[in-house]
């Protein structure tokens, strides 16, 4: 049981077209579209032709040369190819003996047409007058990044100005995205073998503020990647693309991170410190999305239950999964939404667990008909999601109610947890019931629960067991191998041989090694320890960061997979409206 508490957006530009032909004028040569307010000179109308490859083929060729895989500017010719000024400004000086002179002091619109010749002439070789191929969006992207608008290089040359006029911390692809895409963070114009500190901190919905660091030595090169380069020291160890994130930290010891609002990113600010001298260098924010475009939310109340409703943008129809949060959360389930699920997130407990004394089966099963009835909702069959406590009710919402199709139960017991359950008024399940006197006081402040719960094997607690072997829904039952919270491995063993001793093979089980209880969205803060909502102490809840924060990655893609397996989705024939 756990304490009180996973779209994109588009660059400001799809693509880039890149024309050979000579300009009109050298002093407008250079100059965007956003910044001169109409279209570029290099681009003339009839356009004469463009190349049929553009621009897969020559970008892949050149990738694959190197085995990059991913993107162009992953090469590791990129940055000297496009962002290097120095490469550049050698680059200018053949512009100058074809087309004339641009203004003396190259500020960044300049640097941006040098960066897209030279990128063209990279991968496609020469083309001639009057050929244009569309550039990568990503390229053009890290190239606006580099060189950004309005913005000079000063001094009294271009050639002579310092380094650090042009050190930059780079977001990629964007510093906006959504809360469980990957980002590569990056440093660039530094001097060789630099010492700086990336800093990481972020200010939960509760303002509890949590903070991660890493010291870095940069390349030759005077860069610094994330997602190559380990740290010297720091909140993590070894390379860990997101490592920053998964690492950060209270600064109150045991505070939980809250952020189960999804109308509101989650910020996180970073800034590159030099070691020597403790300057800050640089700066830059990330924003992390719950919602993506076209994403709605809406607050829904029905027979019994209040919970909040996430919708895909189009008219469906879409698989439906109903999230049981232990606490009121709207994180992962509006994170699902943004894969082509319609996810109604319904809380267990919507005030403190010990003024609770029953739960009722009937409300979940009006969430579950809800959403089948619901106009985008195609499917005979509901997907259930829980963890924790949250599990064990979705486990029986599986054995008792019709319509739920694909279970997954995270860190769930195998029983029915702390408080009886009703459906229909009658009592189906009683209370599997910790054991408080086996915690283990670690410190003053910090207990070991792990053995509180007991293995429901014994005739004492038998009849609290969860009928699983009734429910026709496929099941996917997930155990973290570190859980402190109970023993969620025994529980998951437990319930797979319930099934197989009654002939059931609608189940896959999954297990992560190292991995604590708090599996959650990927890229949340890793909680070491943190105030548990039930036994109203603070307790640890296992793992290792790095093991875990990998578990988490994993299990998101598993969930999604799953459930768009086992969840057909047909047009709804139902005529109910919203």
């Amino acid at each position: 049981m756990e304490s009180d508490s996973d779209s994109s957006f588009a660059t400001e530009r799809s693509f880039e077209e890149e024309d050979f032909s000579p300009p009109s004028s050298p002093e407008v040569e250079d100059v965007d579209v956003e910044e001169a307010g109409g279209p570029e000179p290099y681009m003339f109308e009839p356009m004469v032709r463009s190349l049929p490859e553009a621009p897969v083929r020559p970008v892949m060729h050149r990738c694959q040369q190197v085995g990059v895989n991913t993107c162009i500017t992953e090469h590791p010719g990129f940055e000297a190819v496009a962002l290097n000024p120095y490469v550049l400004q050698a680059v200018y000086g053949t512009y100058v003996q074809l087309f004339g002179e641009i203004p003396e002091t190259l500020v960044h619109s300049n640097y941006r047409h040098l960066a897209y010749r030279n990128v063209v002439r990279w991968c496609w070789g020469y083309l001639g007058q009057h050929i244009r191929v569309v550039i990568p969006s990503c390229a053009v992207t890290r190239i606006r990044q580099e060189f950004p608008e309005n913005v000079a290089y000063t001094g009294v040359s271009p050639y002579t100005r310092e380094m650090s006029s042009r050190l930059r911390l780079i977001l990629l692809p964007s510093a906006r995205c959504m809360f469980d895409d990957p980002l590569q963070i990056r440093v660039t114009g530094l001097s060789s073998q630099q010492d700086v500190v990336l800093r990481a901190s972020a200010t939960d919905e509760k303002g509890s503020s949590f903070s991660s660091w890493a010291e870095f030595r940069a390349d030759h090169s005077g860069q610094v990647h994330v997602s190559r380069d380990a740290p010297l020291r720091g909140s993590y160890s070894g390379v860990q693309p997101m490592g920053l994130f998964w690492s950060l930290s209270p600064e109150v010891p045991h505070r939980k991170f809250f952020k189960n609002q999804a109308l509101s990113p989650h910020v996180v600010h970073f800034s590159v410190v030099d070691k020597q001298d403790g300057q800050i260098l640089a700066k830059e924010t990330n924003e992390r999305c719950i919602l993506g475009d076209g994403v709605q939310r809406q607050t829904v109340t029905g027979r019994g239950f209040t919970g909040v409703l996430f919708t895909p943008p189009g008219s469906g129809p879409f698989p439906a999964v109903l999230d049981l949060s232990t606490f009121p959360s709207e994180k992962r389930a509006g994170l699902l939404a943004n894969k082509g699920f319609v996810v109604m997130t319904v809380p267990i407990f919507n005030r403190k667990p010990d003024q609770t004394e029953r739960l009722h089966l009937d409300q979940y099963e009006a969430a579950v008909q809800y959403l089948l009835q619901h106009s985008k909702v195609g499917g005979a069959g509901v997907g259930v999601v829980a963890r924790s406590k949250g599990a064990d009710v979705a486990l029986s919402v599986a054995a008792f109610v019709r319509g739920v199709g694909a279970v997954v139960s995270i860190n769930g017991c195998s029983a029915n947890v702390q408080l009886p359950l009703f459906y229909k008024q009658q009592q189906i399940l009683p209370a599997l019931r910790p054991d408080q006197s086996k915690g283990i006081a670690l410190t003053s402040d910090l207990y070991m629960v792990k053995n509180v719960l007991p293995i429901p094997t014994s005739a004492e607690h038998r009849d609290s067991v969860v009928p699983i072997e009734k429910a026709s829904a496929q099941f996917l039952f997930v155990a973290s191998e570190d859980d402190l919270n109970w023993d969620s491995v025994a529980f998951m063993e437990q319930m797979v041989e319930r099934m197989k001793r009654h002939g059931r093979d609608n189940f896959e089980a999954v297990s992560y090694p190292q991995a604590g209880h708090f599996l959650d969205t990927p890229f949340s803060p890793f909680e070491v320890s943190t105030f548990h909502g039930v036994v109203n102490m603070a307790v640890l809840w296992g793992g290792e960061p790095a093991a875990h924060a990998r578990a988490e990655v994993q299990l998101w893609r598993k969930i999604q997979e799953f459930f768009r397996k086992h969840l057909k989705c047909e047009a709804n024939q139902a005529n109910a409206k919203l």
